[in-house]
């Protein structure tokens, strides 16, 4: 959805859903066009908000990687146990 908003305000200047009738079904423009919508009744909805969302799912992200590899010091001292046979 992304991409093709952004091609369609390189394109034409704006965007406007109607121009994703090539890219989508209408439901999906429903869809995009109701996410708009809950979008813009949004009280607090600037590059800031934005910025710090992204920081959390960074975070969030990173905490699970860590977990899923193993590689939090508790698990390294873990396997280091395991190695040991204790």
């Amino acid at each position: 959805v992304f991409a093709s908003i952004r091609q369609c305000r390189t394109e034409n200047g704006s965007f406007d859903p109607g121009y994703l009738g090539e890219a989508f079904s209408g439901d999906e423009i429903g869809r995009i066009t109701g996410m708009q919508v809950t979008r813009s009744k949004l009280n607090k909805n600037d590059i800031e908000i934005l910025r710090e969302n992204l920081g959390i799912l960074r975070e969030e992200k990173t905490e699970a990687a860590v977990s899923q590899n193993g590689t939090s010091m508790e698990s390294i001292e873990d396997l280091i146990r395991k190695k040991r046979g204790k």
